[in-house]
C-alpha cells in the first residue's frame, strides 16, 4: 500500500479523475483498518479491548499523515493534501464500524 501511495502519477489522467483519489484513500484506509483490527483480535483474543482499537486507530491515522508528508517530500508528481488526510480518517472510522459489525456477528455464533 505504501508503494502504491508513493509511486509517481504522471501517467494518470488528472482532469478526468480529479477527486476519485479520495475514494481510493477511503477504501485503502478502511481495508487497512479492518485487516489490522482483525489481526489484533485474532492475536490478542481475550485481551483485545477498546484500548487496542484506539491504539490501532491512532497508528493508522499517523500513517496517513506520514504518507502525505512523504508524497510531498519524496515525489515530484504528488503533493500533500489535507483532504486526503480527511478521506483517510473517514476510511478509518468506516473500517472500525465494519470491524465491530463483523465482531458482533462472529461473537453471536
Amino acid at each position: 500500500m505504501t508503494i502504491l501511495l508513493l509511486i509517481p502519477t504522471q501517467d494518470l489522467p488528472t482532469d478526468r479523475f480529479k477527486n476519485t483519489d479520495k475514494v481510493f484513500h477511503v477504501a485503502f484506509t478502511m481495508l487497512l483498518s479492518i485487516v489490522w483490527l482483525l489481526s489484533a483480535f485474532s492475536y490478542f483474543k481475550t485481551k483485545f479491548s477498546s484500548k487496542t482499537v484506539l491504539i490501532i486507530g491512532i497508528l493508522i491515522f499517523l500513517y496517513g499523515i506520514i504518507i502525505e508528508v512523504l508524497q510531498s517530500e519524496l515525489t515530484n508528481t504528488r503533493s500533500a493534501d489535507v483532504l486526503d488526510v480527511f478521506a483517510n480518517t473517514v476510511g478509518l472510522f468506516i473500517g472500525i464500524i465494519v470491524f465491530y459489525k463483523l465482531l458482533k456477528s462472529y461473537l453471536k455464533t
